[in-house]
Parts: structure tokens; sequence; C-alpha cells
């Protein structure tokens, strides 16, 4: 039965290993055009600082869905909850960071 476990596992892993996207290039911004910031007008550093928030608020919510897992995890048999809250706490703020 475990064989047949690990099995599955590397059969999957493959799977989602040769269906990986390569990465495409993205354009950046080239300077002000005509006086303005951008085609539109928008302000770069305001754009810049918009994903920025956005990448911290994405890693925050991730590191704490796995943070609350892996505390509760780790955790002690009656202390589960406990270790779920500052799994969830620790991983938020962690994943906030490094988003």
């Amino acid at each position: 039965m475990r064989a047949r476990a690990l099995l599955a596992i590397a059969a999957i892993s493959t799977g989602l290993a040769a269906t990986a996207v390569p990465a495409s290039a993205q354009q950046y911004y080239n300077g002000p055009q005509n006086g303005q910031y951008g085609a539109n007008g928008a302000n770069p550093d305001a754009y810049c600082a918009q994903v920025r928030q956005n990448r911290m608020l994405v890693g925050g919510a991730i590191g704490a869905a796995l943070g609350a897992v892996l505390g509760n995890n780790v955790a002690a048999h009656r202390h589960q909850g406990d270790g779920a809250v500052l799994g969830t706490v620790l991983g938020a703020g962690t994943g906030a960071v490094v988003g």
C-alpha cells in the first residue's frame, strides 16, 4: 500500500513538472511620455506601491493559512487551537515580509 502511495505521489509530481508554464517577459515602465507618467497618466510610484501592498497582503494570507495548519499539527494534543493561533500570527507576519 505504501509503495502505491509513493508511486502516485511520484506520478503526480512528474505530471505537474511536465505542465509547468515557462516565464514570459514583462513590459516595464520606460519613462514619461508627452509630459505624462505612462500612457494613461498614472504615476509609476503609486503603481509600484500598490503592487507591493498586494504582494504583502497575498503573502500574509498564504502565510497565515500555512502557519495555522503547521501550528495545529506541531502543537501538543490539548493545545492544537493555541498552536493554530500562534502559527497564524507568525505565518501572516512572515508571509507579509517575504511577499
